[in-house]
């Protein structure tokens, strides 16, 4: 009965050490200028009180360093995760023709911050079984008609 409580005691403290994606800042996220425009253009950004002060350091950053261009890089520090992983999320979800364009520079500087990959891995792994579900789903639509 000792062993079970302390396996039982064990696994809860290692789950509440664990991170989830509430705990997670991504430091020093650099993208150009119309990337951050394009990302919070239609973001829920008052969903609640920490997204709203992440966006507004966005638009604060973005100010600050007042670009000439839309192709001036600009860095974002301390990020949630989960907005950060909103943004991944839009990016590789969003049509093709939208955001052909720049698909690459926002997923590989998201992809490169390594305190995200487990969360990048479960969401890439979830959208490929969509994709897969889809396929499927089509297949049978073809072939049983």
């Amino acid at each position: 009965m000792k062993s079970i409580v302390l396996i039982f005691v064990l696994l809860i403290s290692m789950a509440s050490r664990s991170q989830n994606l509430d705990t997670v800042l991504v430091r020093n996220l650099q993208l150009q200028a119309q990337d951050w425009a394009w990302l919070v253009g239609d973001a829920p950004i008052y969903a609640d009180s920490s997204s709203a002060a992440n966006f507004r350091r966005i638009r604060d950053k973005v100010r600050a360093d007042n670009p000439a261009s839309w192709t001036t890089n600009v860095t974002v520090d301390s990020l949630a995760g989960k907005v950060v992983m909103y943004f991944y999320q839009k990016t590789k979800t969003a049509n093709a023709g939208e955001i052909a364009a720049r698909y690459t520079a926002i997923t590989s500087a998201i992809a490169a911050k390594t305190n995200l990959s487990s969360f990048i891995t479960a969401f890439d792994d979830a959208l490929a079984a969509d994709y897969v579900r889809r396929r499927n789903n089509g297949r049978y639509v073809i072939m049983d008609n």
